[in-house]
């Protein structure tokens, strides 16, 4: 080792760094690109999650009422515009015997919104404005009537109701459409049944 220069370049050339520079970025931009795509899906995922899980809330509300009914009544109504069901609707007591109450379930076009209240006393009144609804329980938010249908209750006769609405959340939407038939009661229970409802 005599002091003679060493002819090994050691560390990298300006030209293998910019093009391990330029890889680089093709790999990020790739792993970007992935990285945002599956955000959105995600995002968009969620949407449709949201606006089911609305929808399925509603509906099964519905179900619930009308499968353990007696009789119920399906009316459009003026002022506020909208659609009201009323039903005649069984519970089970502590006694284990059947309380009767009046649910009804109301929507409103314009605020898009699916409504539902209950009374063990008397007929659900219908409202007389949007401002009377704050009494009732907001079942779901962003819910539109599917352009065909025209209406969400449509009675069908023979104790059948049709169902018929889109959930929304964000930009996604989910069609909610079904039959619903109210079981039968024995003669026993009918001649209990209340006329609070018609």
């Amino acid at each position: 080792m005599s002091g003679a220069e060493s002819t090994d370049d050691a560390g990298f050339t300006l030209v293998e760094l910019l093009v391990y520079t330029a890889l680089m970025g093709i790999v990020f931009v790739l792993i970007g690109g992935f990285l945002i795509n599956s955000l959105t899906v995600q995002g968009d995922v969620e949407e449709i999650s949201s606006a089911s899980n609305d929808g399925q809330l509603a509906v099964r509300s519905l179900e619930t009422g009308i499968r353990n009914s007696s009789a119920f009544q399906v009316q459009e109504t003026t002022s506020p515009a909208g659609y009201l069901l009323r039903a005649r609707t069984a519970h089970e007591a502590d006694d284990l015997s059947l309380d009767w109450r009046c649910t009804a379930w109301f929507y409103s076009p314009a605020e898009q919104r699916l409504y539902t209240t209950s009374s063990e006393t008397g007929p659900v009144a219908l409202p007389d404005s949007d401002d009377d609804l704050d009494g009732w329980m907001l079942l779901a938010d962003e819910v539109t009537v599917p352009g065909a249908v025209g209406t969400p209750f449509q009675s069908l006769g023979a104790g059948r109701v049709a169902i018929a609405y889109d959930a929304v959340a964000g930009g996604s939407a989910v069609r909610i459409q079904t039959t619903i038939v109210s079981r039968q009661f024995s003669d026993t229970h009918r001649a209990q049944v209340p006329t609070t409802c018609s």
